[in-house]
This record gives structure tokens, sequence and C-alpha cells, in this order.
């Protein structure tokens, strides 16, 4: 796993913990999608007012009609998948206002997750709230 920040001093408010899992879900399904030896690369960089972290493997491309289905609960490929990964990263992403993004193609997958810098209604987070992704960027609860 390759690890690309585009600002260290990147921060972003949301309930750290939750954030963290849907990002570890998305991760998880990119290794497990990637040839062994094969490069997952995990991106993390601001855009307006927006954090976008992408994880993005070399493997096999995701089938334009699996592509629809990815979300919905239950729905694996895996021999012993739960289907269950995707559908609670894209509710917690949901939960913090934002989407998650999906291109495949060409043996590559990249999952684009997108969320506000800011929670609306959210008082300034204690530094006791804070967490680093593996990334390197602050998640503020």
């Amino acid at each position: 796993v390759e690890f690309q920040v585009e600002d260290p001093a990147l921060e972003v408010a949301c309930q750290p913990k939750l954030l963290a899992r849907a990002l570890i879900n998305i991760l998880i399904n990119g290794i497990e999608a990637s040839p062994s030896k094969g490069v997952v690369t995990v991106t993390a960089k601001q855009k307006e007012d927006k954090v976008i972290f992408e994880v993005e493997n070399l493997g096999s491309s995701i089938p334009p009609g699996e592509m629809e289905d990815l979300f919905l609960p239950f729905h694996t490929t895996k021999k012993n998948g739960t289907g269950l990964g995707l559908p609670i990263s894209d509710s917690i992403v949901r939960s913090h206002r934002g989407e998650i993004f999906v291109r495949s193609g060409a043996n590559r997958t990249a999952f684009s997750v997108q969320i506000p810098l800011e929670l609306e209604g959210r008082e300034s987070p204690r530094p006791a709230d804070r967490a680093r992704t593996a990334a390197g960027v602050a998640l503020l609860g």
C-alpha cells in the first residue's frame, strides 16, 4: 500500500472512528482485488471545500453490470464475503454528507470518497478528538 497526501496538515471534521472504518473497508476491498504483490494507492487531497480520499488498485476491473450492485447489502463476489463492507462505507460517508464514486476499467479500479471539510452544526473539535488516518490526514471529531 502506498500513501500520497497532498497536504500533511489537511484536517477534516468528522466522526473519526466511523470515517476510518469506511476507508478501511474500501482499502481491504482494494487489497483483496489486487494481484499478489499488487500496488494499492491511497491518496488524500483537498479540492475546494471537500476532502477526497481515493483508493486505487491495479487488478481486475469491475464488470459494468456489477457497478450498479456494489453498494447493495449482501451483494458479494467473494467466496467468504458478507456483502456488507461497501454498504456500510456508503452509509458512513453519506452520514458525513459525502459521496463515493467508482471508476473501473483497463485492470484498474478507484473508489473516491468525497466529504465536506466541515460538518454543519458541529462545534470545533477538541484536541483529544483527533485521529489520523494511515495517510496522515487528521480526522477531527
